[in-house]
């Protein structure tokens, strides 16, 4: 165990992107039923009875994706897009015509396909949509920062300069963290070194001992022979142990 960093931070759920992504669509289902009105609906900008409608499908929209994002990645442990986008939609169109049959409307034969239209043509392909700007806006706004997915579905956002290594802590991985005033500190993750090292991979992360991995970005120098060594990071005094079968990949680190 790596002793003599900062005390460990506890790791929080990054929600944005989820929070991203509701908005999105309900911002783009308004938009569309407000200004487009596709599939003959027509309405006047000053009926209440359809603005109050309208903007009450909006909202259900927005807490629905929430919710159903939080339960799908966080409590059922759901990382299929094709599944969360449709079962959004679903809940959405549902949603929606609860709200619409609150408000004293009835079902008719024609109203009826309308709804299909809308769930079809309108709400999903709004889901599937948003879902990709989300997650491209996120690329934008962080550039050189690295996702790592834990086994519990969290989501750890990092900069690639400034991850240094990575421990094994029992059921748990250590990913240390350089800071801005020289120092470190430690975040836990629940996660495996065979997971993260297939997440990230050998560009990102490279394994130098059964319980270590370290970022070739942070390596300043190896020091041993070709049966053991350890390597001094950029920064620290820490000094990361190499076992004989990994000394190989360190060797051109040699001072």
């Amino acid at each position: 165990m790596i002793t003599g960093l900062p005390k460990q931070i506890t790791l929080n759920s990054n929600k944005f992107s989820e929070v991203l992504f509701a908005f999105i669509v309900a911002a783009s289902l308004l938009f569309t039923l407000e200004f487009i009105q596709p599939f003959g609906i027509r309405f006047d900008f000053n009926d209440l009875y359809f603005q109050g409608l309208i903007i009450s499908y909006a909202l259900l929209s927005f807490a629905v994706v929430l919710v159903n994002e939080y339960v799908a990645k966080r409590l059922l442990k759901i990382q299929s897009n094709w599944f969360r986008n449709s079962w959004n939609t679903l809940s959405i169109c549902l949603a929606c015509l609860m709200a619409y049959l609150f408000s004293g409307a009835t079902i008719e034969g024609v109203v009826f396909i309308m709804i299909l239209k809308l769930a079809v043509f309108l709400v999903l392909p709004a889901v599937v949509i948003s879902s990709f700007l989300a997650q491209s806006y996120l690329s934008m706004v962080w550039p050189g920062k690295i996702r790592i997915r834990t086994l519990n579905n969290k989501i750890l956002t990092v900069c690639t300069e400034e991850l240094l290594f990575v421990e094994s802590a029992d059921n748990y991985l250590a990913v240390y963290l350089s800071t801005e005033d020289g120092g470190n500190r430690k975040q836990l993750i629940r996660s495996t070194m065979k997971h993260l090292e297939k997440q990230l991979g050998s560009g990102v992360i490279a394994r130098c001992h059964r319980s270590f991995m370290v970022n070739p970005l942070a390596i300043e120098e190896f020091r041993g022979n070709s049966k053991s060594g350890y390597l001094l990071l950029k920064g620290t005094s820490v000094e990361i142990p190499v076992s004989k079968s990994y000394t190989h990949q360190f060797m051109h680190y040699k001072g």
